[in-house]
């Protein structure tokens, strides 16, 4: 599949994450650094064309075991963890909500044995969102983690963040089966109910 049309395939069978975020969680602060640890086996998988989702709790290059999310004075580093990262074609996704009400979108992109960083800063005033060039981001199949990390000058220096975490990887002759894990749902991603938020986490 080409390279345009695996990238597509990966974010077609999901909402627009920016409105649907802001699903329900606990909202307690944590401060500087908040872990959680998700359900083992809560993969949902998806066909093109016919787009059907069933679980699949066999797999295991989806299937996202802990999120740790720190905020310190200068970064927010978000790790994810699964059970078994792969190499090959796969978006792992971070979103970050401020007090403000911004949403930052970072995504790290496999396709083609090459990968890509990308942080979006998404603001009622599209004209000054931020360049976030010094964000960083590795995916680490020997270690079975994704790393980000993002400036909180580039957010804005906020007091809080709630954060929010899906990996999704392609398989098939076409790249044409999506497996998909939203990082804080036991029960796995579900389309149009949005992903599940972090509580607020403090600046440490």
């Amino acid at each position: 599949m080409p390279r345009r049309r695996t990238a597509t395939a990966l974010t077609a069978l999901l909402p627009l994450l920016a409105g649907a975020v802001l699903a329900g969680a606990p909202v307690a602060a944590h401060a500087e650094t908040w872990t959680h640890h998700d359900a083992t086996g809560d993969v949902v998988t998806a066909s093109e064309p016919e787009e059907t989702i069933r679980p699949d709790p066999a797999n295991r290059s989806a299937d996202i075991r802990r999120v740790t999310v720190s905020h310190a004075a200068a970064r927010v580093r978000v790790v994810v963890r699964l059970r078994d990262l792969q190499r090959g074609d796969q978006l792992s996704q971070v979103l970050l909500k401020m007090p403000s009400g911004d949403l930052a979108v970072a995504q790290m992109l496999r396709m083609s044995g090459r990968t890509e960083l990308d942080v979006s800063v998404l603001s009622d005033d599209p004209a000054s969102d931020p360049e976030c060039e010094d964000a960083t981001g590795s995916l680490r199949p020997g270690q079975d983690r994704v790393v980000l990390s993002v400036p909180r000058q580039c957010l804005g220096e906020p007091r809080w963040v709630r954060v929010a975490a899906l990996h999704m990887a392609v398989s098939g002759p076409r790249d044409e089966v999506v497996s998909v894990d939203d990082g804080f749902r036991d029960d796995g991603y579900r389309g149009g109910r949005g992903q599940a938020l972090s509580p607020r986490i403090d600046v440490g």
